[in-house]
């Protein structure tokens, strides 16, 4: 008989009632108490059938070492209540969950939500994760909840500027893993306690945001120059403008855009990157300017079938992950060309697609536009001021913003050459 008055039991169920997306369910540790029963996470997600094997004579893998997994769970849990003197589930939990923590691998937590990121097809996503995996565990091998603490995170920092890595990247790195602690925490595999942010513990370190902004007079110039009609290098000015006028679209979305985005004399669409995440879409309306219509007619495709992308970067039939490579190499080509483009015009900053976004904000701000107008255009749907408020914008306010963009249209006509986008 334990040491407690009542003995408290322990059991591996079966949760049949709350499928996941690949159709498997929940199996969990259960420890009852005075007829009150708590269930704790393991992590282990099998189906029905699934669950029917890991209790057959002889285990084949993967189902013996899922059995051996749920058996060290159950066996840890009742070591601790024959050591509590007199049972509660608060402190058999706090006994449990800082033994789990010490257990569980960091790396393990990684390549669960790098494998779950993938299966969504969040491809960036995951392999920004991976890199970031990559990184912490070579800094900490076999690494546990419980053995990453603020002051081994602040030696990271040490090391990682050392090594010559930004401060930006620093926090590129760490960010994913805090996402991995709160995870891990939400599913009760460790305790607050563990956690190693926020005031008082580790932050991570943000660099100063740069200016990505152009000036005024450089997107006159940019607009204005004169280029081989045809040439590539006139094709990334005229996607740098296209960006910039398009609401600061980020080029993925650019190339993703089909004919049947056109309505009413106007682009409407959903971000990719928040499509698959975010409860309630936003969607983005471009106006389709004549400078707009022009870069279209001119670098688009040429059968405006509703099912064709408008520029003919994508096809038809392509994998998530090759549109992610044809989008990542088209942004590189045109970074390449609007850099070299920047340089010839003498202006300061870099040229590419980025600043494009970032002078689209900056302007419109610079023009006292209304900020919501501004968050909703870029569909930043998690900034901190609601927009929820906005749900269409009237054409002749979305056309008085827009032209905040190209007021040097107002005082500079065009002639001969220079006249490439209008």
């Amino acid at each position: 008989m334990s040491k407690n008055e009542l003995k408290a039991t322990t059991a591996i169920r079966y949760d049949g009632t709350k499928p996941r997306k690949d159709g498997k369910f929940a199996v969990f540790l259960r420890v009852t108490f005075d007829r009150k029963p708590k269930n704790y996470q393991t992590g282990v997600y099998l189906t029905e059938d699934e669950f029917k094997l890991l209790h057959a004579d002889k285990k084949k893998e993967p189902y013996k070492s899922i059995g051996l997994k749920l058996s060290d769970f159950e066996n840890k849990a009742r070591e601790i209540i024959e050591e509590i003197p007199f049972f509660s589930f608060e402190a058999f939990e706090k006994k449990y969950y800082s033994n789990r923590g010490a257990r569980d691998s960091v790396k393990y937590a990684f390549e669960k939500k790098i494998e779950e990121l993938f299966e969504n097809d969040q491809i960036g996503t995951a392999e920004s994760y991976t890199t970031a995996m990559n990184s912490i565990c070579n800094f900490f091998p076999d690494a546990r909840f419980v053995d990453i603490t603020p002051m081994k995170l602040e030696k990271y920092e040490r090391t990682m500027l050392s090594n010559n890595k930004s401060v930006s990247t620093i926090g590129i790195y760490l960010r994913p893993l805090r996402a991995i602690y709160n995870s891990a925490i939400k599913e009760n595999y460790i305790t607050k306690d563990l956690y190693p942010f926020g005031v008082g513990k580790y932050e991570i370190p943000t660099s100063k945001n740069v200016k990505k902004a152009l000036k005024m007079v450089d997107i006159e110039n940019l607009y204005y120059h004169s280029l081989e009609e045809g040439s590539m290098m006139e094709k990334a000015r005229d996607m740098w403008l296209f960006i910039y006028l398009a609401n600061g679209i980020n080029v993925k979305d650019l190339c993703l855009l089909q004919y049947k985005n056109i309505s009413d004399n106007t682009i409407q669409f959903y971000r990719a990157k928040t499509i698959r995440t975010k409860k309630i879409k936003e969607k983005i309306v471009i106006l389709m300017t004549n400078d707009i219509k022009t870069i279209i007619e001119k670098w688009g495709n040429k059968d405006k079938n509703p099912e064709n992308y408008i520029f003919p970067v994508l096809t038809k039939g392509l994998s998530i992950t090759e549109i992610r490579g044809k989008t990542k190499q088209f942004t590189k080509v045109l970074n390449s060309y609007t850099k070299e483009l920047g340089e010839d015009l003498g202006i300061k900053m870099k040229l590419t697609s980025y600043s494009a976004r970032h002078s689209f904000a900056s302007v419109l701000s610079n023009s006292n536009k209304p900020l919501d107008f501004i968050r909703t255009s870029l569909g930043q749907s998690d900034l901190k001021t609601t927009i929820s408020y906005i749900k269409s914008i009237e054409t002749e306010d979305h056309a008085e913003h827009i032209e905040a963009l190209t007021p040097f249209k107002n005082k500079r006509s065009l002639v001969g050459a220079t006249a490439s986008i209008v």
